[in-house]
């Protein structure tokens, strides 16, 4: 499985995912995500809503390409996320 969750402790790079569990377009998304080979850390916008703060998530789904702290690409809701992927 490549989505895992986010515990405040790992180290947001490569491609993160911003969610909540209320969300039904994450949940229609999250089996796309579970199916890419790489790791993708999931946050938990309600959990870490100072993180999304900090990365400007305004809307999810969203899916980031973090590289330290600068976001290198941004895809936001369904459908964009869903075309990226395949």
């Amino acid at each position: 499985m490549a989505l895992k969750e986010y515990d405040g402790t790992q180290e947001l790079k490569g491609l993160v995912t911003f969610s909540a569990p209320w969300c039904g377009y994450c949940k229609f998304v999250a089996p796309k995500l579970e199916a890419q080979e790489e790791e993708i850390l999931k946050v938990n916008i309600e959990q870490y809503e100072d993180i999304a703060k900090k990365y400007e998530v305004m809307s999810i789904p969203a899916l980031l390409e973090i590289d330290g702290d600068e976001v290198k690409q941004r895809y936001t809701g369904f459908n964009e996320i869903s075309n990226h992927l395949e």
